[in-house]
């Protein structure tokens, strides 16, 4: 899974421990998200986050990625390749800066959409919120949950 395809508009490269403190900060600002989430965020989560995966899954399928507008953070996306399936990429986690919410679009969303169509060579279907990236009927298609 190539990252630089992720988004046109946004910078995205892959999160480190040395990144803790400004995806602290994005997250702290989400208040409405951890009113419905069962624990605020800490440093200790972040570090569980970066490096939890599910059963069968390595390390080169994990990509918690960060979208940066300049030198700004302003989402975190948590993604493994292939899970459940092969065939699909999950979205464990998502966050957009709280400046950068409540826009009509998704951009970061869309341009992800966009950019894993790329990587399957196809246009994207959505229903629902589950996306199929289908090249054509005889290769392999991506859903991202």
């Amino acid at each position: 899974m190539n990252i630089n395809l992720f988004s046109n508009k946004y910078k995205v490269r892959k999160l480190t421990e040395k990144d803790i403190p400004i995806i602290y900060k994005l997250c702290s600002g989400n208040i409405i998200y951890y009113t419905y989430c069962p624990t605020f965020v800490d440093k200790e989560r972040i570090i569980e986050d970066m490096t939890e995966l599910p059963p069968g899954k390595g390390r080169e399928d994990k990509y918690y990625v960060g979208f940066f507008d300049g030198d700004q953070l302003i989402g975190v996306l948590d993604i493994i390749d292939g899970y459940p399936r092969k065939e699909i990429a999950y979205i464990g986690f998502f966050m957009k800066a709280k400046g950068k919410q409540n826009m009509r679009k998704t951009i970061i969303l869309a341009t992800l959409m966009m950019g894993m169509a790329v990587l399957a060579e196809a246009s994207s279907r959505c229903d629902k919120g589950v996306c199929q990236v289908a090249p054509d009927e005889t290769q392999h298609s991506k859903t991202l949950l």
